[in-house]
């Protein structure tokens, strides 16, 4: 009988810890980057095209962008799983294989893949159009927190073929500059941007003249000649300290609806303190991420140096 009028107790407190706000658990910003996150996987190229047939596959560079502030110094434990497109994890799908393993520290995770001919053969199988417009891969990366936490990263790679003839692999986009304050980021690279605690420093990410692509899409009606698109592009916001007004800007507009985040992609970083208290550390790291919408990504990080308050 206890037992039952302790549960009956605890059901209760637990759905009046609910309903009230004072329950409410106090969530990180998903902007912000205090342990183990994998914040982007970049392949060299994003995607391979090869003729009708053909399986003379060539190697593909794989680096990731992986930060934990909290462990700067330390080795992690990572694998690379390659597994076919049909799931959202290589747990699930059909074709699932390890194929690299490490110790390093994040910044070092960077290694060569080469598809072998039974893996895309595999993922040629599990893919519904059955190749039509590509074979899609996962590449999922797998790291170790030294705390015993395994983080995952996915990375989805498009293996195509030159349908329209006419047809060019992607490439990963690239910044011309991050604008700061409307203004252009003469900061020497390396160099850290002194801002005053609480002022708010406006972040306006500039592609480069190419990293905005036009590319021909095969269609089952019209295969041969296809359809010309235009990639659209979409930003990502991370900081190590302080806070950031948009985690995400950019991407593919609407035309029933005005977006304020696509038509003007930028993002305010801004860190706070008491008046005229040191923070501790005093430089702070923002990451932009960049992406088109065939998998392309890229990015580029700034250094804040926060000043006391007046």
């Amino acid at each position: 009988m206890r037992t039952s009028i302790r549960r009956s107790s605890l059901v209760i407190a637990l759905l009046a810890c609910l309903i009230t706000a004072a329950c409410t658990p106090d969530f990180d910003a998903v902007t912000l980057v205090k342990d183990l996150r994998i914040l982007a996987i970049r392949t060299t190229p994003p995607e391979i095209l090869l003729p009708l047939g053909s399986t003379n596959f060539g190697p593909v560079h794989i680096d990731a962008l992986v930060l934990d502030p909290s462990q700067p110094d330390e080795q992690f434990e990572w694998e690379l799983w390659a597994c076919s497109g049909e799931e959202n994890r290589c747990t699930d799908a059909a074709l699932q294989e390890k194929v690299a393993t490490g110790k390093s520290k994040l910044d070092a995770i960077e290694f060569d893949f080469q598809i072998t001919e039974a893996q895309y053969l595999a993922a040629l199988k599990a893919d519904i159009f059955q190749g039509f417009g590509g074979v899609p891969v996962i590449l999922e990366l797998r790291i170790d927190d030294p705390t015993g936490l395994t983080v995952f990263g996915i990375k989805r790679m498009v293996y195509g073929n030159y349908l329209p003839a006419e047809k060019l692999p992607n490439e990963n986009p690239s910044f011309e500059q991050i604008k700061l304050d409307g203004e252009d980021n003469n900061v020497p690279a390396g160099q850290a941007i002194d801002i005053e605690a609480c002022e708010a420093l406006e972040l306006l990410p500039v592609p480069s003249a190419e990293a905005k692509e036009t590319y021909l899409a095969a269609t089952f009606s019209d295969p041969l000649n296809g359809i010309e698109l235009e990639e659209y592009l979409s930003y990502s916001f991370f900081s190590d300290q302080g806070g950031l007004s948009r985690p995400q800007t950019g991407g593919k507009g609407s035309p029933f609806v005005d977006i304020k985040s696509v038509d003007e992609p930028s993002s305010e970083w801004s860190r706070c303190l008491p008046s005229g208290l040191k923070p501790d550390p005093e430089l702070s790291t923002i990451w932009v991420v960049i992406r088109d919408d065939r998998g392309g990504v890229n990015w580029q990080s700034l250094t804040i140096n926060t000043l006391p308050a007046p």
